[in-house]
């Protein structure tokens, strides 16, 4: 629709229009970028209970886009949009919760909104209910529930949130809960009793590390890859696959991972050396076109083409 028709239905208090208006203005799409005049529609739709616009007040509140930062008022219009089962709401509140920004510091509320978001698909609550498990923040600590819900926010990058643009957000935590849940297998925790780790054999650390490669992109995720397969004790030990995990770490600058290596090479075969040396290699060129990938998507969400 025409920005000025858009307008038109905006001033008729059109709520809809109002919302759009207000992303137009913010955006540049069509007007030019004005976020006080932004915040005034914004503010024009929530007052009329849209749930995404109020959502979106809050966080203008909360980072002084068009208007003083103000952390009380956008925890009220993150409320009002809670209420009403916006996910991205219920996160952002539950992360002042945590925080205590704009109210009191609440580990038990943050942890109810957070599950809340998980269930409604945000990208990134299910990674930080499974760190308040592991850490003990606001519940009982508890490794295996962690573990399940890390599982959860690498398995539902799968099905990622697609906004109406086309966009697609898998939120920034996929490599933290990549690493999260690998150091948990390493240190053999995150298990419901002893019998899921007595012997070795296939196992889930396996499918993840075989699947999700492109995932396993930050150096401590990357030594703890190597850990599993050199430990040899959720999976039979495979000192090529370990030592190709070693030399990816190590190359970003691991001292664990580069001692390690150092210890672990002399056990291998030269046929193994070799069979190692091409598994890093392909590791290396999967992980570049990942870092390619998500640098051009930066460069698009920057350009807005997206």
């Amino acid at each position: 629709m025409p920005i000025e028709k858009i307008k038109q239905a905006a001033e008729t208090n059109e709520v809809t229009a109002q919302y759009y208006l207000a992303n137009a203005y913010s955006d540049g799409i069509g007007v030019t970028n004005n976020e006080a005049e932004a915040f005034k529609w914004m503010k024009l739709a929530a007052q009329q209970g849209m749930a995404r616009a109020q959502r979106n007040l809050g966080w203008k509140l909360q980072n002084g886009l068009g208007v003083e930062t103000n952390l009380d008022e956008a925890a009220a219009w993150y409320q009002k949009a809670a209420e009403q089962g916006d996910a991205s709401a219920q996160f952002n509140l539950g992360w002042m919760n945590e925080n205590g920004e704009g109210v009191t510091n609440n580990l038990s509320e943050a942890h109810d909104l957070f599950l809340q978001a998980a269930a409604g698909h945000q990208p990134d609550a299910t990674f930080r209910v499974g760190q308040m498990y592991e850490k003990g923040d606001g519940v009982p600590q508890d490794d295996h529930r962690a573990m399940e819900f890390y599982c959860n926010k690498i398995y539902s990058m799968n099905y990622p949130a697609k906004y109406p643009n086309g966009y697609v957000e898998y939120g920034p935590f996929g490599d933290g809960a990549a690493e999260s849940l690998l150091r948990l297998w390493s240190q053999g925790r995150g298990f419901q009793n002893d019998k899921d780790k007595a012997e070795p054999g296939y196992h889930e650390s396996a499918y993840f590390i075989g699947c999700f490669v492109n995932l396993i992109k930050t150096t401590n995720a990357q030594f703890y890859a190597g850990e599993i397969y050199y430990q040899g004790k959720l999976v039979p030990q495979d000192l090529v696959e370990a030592a190709a995990w070693f030399r990816l770490a190590a190359n970003q600058g691991s001292d664990d991972a580069r001692k390690t290596l150092d210890e672990l090479e002399p056990k291998l075969l030269p046929a193994q050396k070799e069979a190692a040396k091409k598994r890093f290699d392909d590791f290396k060129k999967r992980l570049e076109q990942v870092k390619m990938n998500d640098e051009t998507l930066e460069k698009a969400k920057a350009l807005k083409t997206w």
